[in-house]
């Protein structure tokens, strides 16, 4: 899990100044079970806690069109030469420049792993 790995790295790195840690993720339905205090099925709500645990990640929102992460799983044969795989997008080194963020809202998939009732 990407919020474990940061976490760990973080204390690993702990003799270095890290002003902050950044997570990017495309899909609005895991920013929305981030970000929303709400009550989700056992699996959901178990991933949830362990992200939300590492509070010195601060996770954002990257447009799909520019999340490197899917080159790499679309199987491109040219990874080496791909300057978006290889270094990220253009913007990402100017805190200025990154995406506008967005206010993530209930989708079909978050919802589909809320509890609409509760349990006896």
């Amino acid at each position: 899990m990407l919020s474990n790995l940061l976490h760990n790295t973080f204390k690993v790195l702990s003799h270095i100044h890290i002003a902050g840690i950044f997570a990017w993720s495309d899909s609005t339905a895991c920013l929305q079970w981030i970000q929303v205090q709400g009550r989700y099925k056992q699996f959901v709500a178990n991933l949830v806690e362990k992200i939300n645990e590492k509070e010195e990640i601060v996770w954002k929102y990257v447009p799909s069109k520019e999340n490197p992460a899917d080159i790499g799983s679309r199987g491109s044969s040219d990874l080496e030469t791909n300057e978006m795989w290889m270094s990220g997008p253009s913007w990402l080194n100017n805190s200025d420049s990154w995406p506008e963020q967005i206010v993530a809202k209930p989708s079909d998939v978050s919802e589909a792993e809320s509890r609409t009732h509760s349990r006896p």
